[in-house]
């Protein structure tokens, strides 16, 4: 009789467990996608202060979006998507040279965003506002 090597049986015993890894890793991927789903919105950068600003880099996670030229008092609006949960963060330079930011960024959460402004206030600092920041 021929009797499989101990080498195969090891190696069939580690194959099956790769596997199962595998497929859990994949299942658990599909899961996340699903719970938390990717999301939309319009995004709206207001200049509430008396001097332009130069330009605004605003990031979702890895995607960026770059508003140039917002002069004083006025507003530029895109739309926008999320991948998941992720952070925004947001540098702008004003055209006096001056750099503000939301230093640690704001959380943002898939398809719960909606609408979200960014606020370049008189006071120059930045401020982010969506719909669970609005007092309604």
């Amino acid at each position: 009789e021929h009797r499989p090597s101990m080498f195969r049986k090891i190696w069939t015993v580690v194959s099956g467990i790769i596997g199962v890894l595998f497929a859990l890793f994949l299942a658990l991927c599909l899961l996340v996608n699903v719970l938390i789903p990717d999301g939309s919105g319009e995004l709206v950068v207001r200049n509430e202060s008396v001097i332009g600003v130069d330009n605004v880099h605003v990031s979702f996670g890895r995607d960026v979006i770059d508003f140039a030229g917002i002069p004083a008092l006025g507003m530029c609006t895109q739309e926008f998507r999320v991948r998941r949960d992720c952070t925004c963060q947001v540098l702008a330079t004003l055209a006096d040279g001056l750099v503000v930011s939301n230093a640690y960024g704001y959380y943002c959460k898939g398809m719960d965003i909606g609408r979200v402004e960014v606020v370049v206030t008189a006071d120059r600092s930045v401020k982010i506002i969506d719909k669970h920041s609005r007092e309604d």
